[in-house]
């Protein structure tokens, strides 16, 4: 049986949807990613959504924070770098599969 608290349930709004990558930006906010090309920002404090991006077109397999930047890397080949607070501040065709 897992301790998870249920009421995070709603992190996964699509069916077949998974989590992808998960990142800590401080002590209570996680970025996470799904394999819908989608990334959010959640206060576990709270237990609350408090940033939603359709950040790609295909699964995002690679978070990481730089003070309030966010880098990540999808299926699609790019790269995206986000604001924390702002949301997309470019983004950049980087690889190929």
């Amino acid at each position: 049986e897992s301790s998870f608290n249920p009421g995070c349930k709603n992190l996964l709004k699509h069916p077949g949807d998974q989590i992808t990558s998960v990142n800590f930006c401080n002590d209570n906010i996680i970025s996470i990613a799904n394999n819908f090309g989608e990334i959010s920002f959640i206060d576990i404090l709270r237990e609350k959504k408090v940033r939603h991006f359709n950040a790609h077109e295909g699964r995002v397999g690679s978070l990481c924070w730089s003070k309030n930047l966010l880098a990540s890397g999808s299926k699609d080949g790019c790269v995206g770098i986000w604001d924390a607070r702002g949301g997309l501040v470019n983004k950049y065709k980087a690889h190929s599969q």
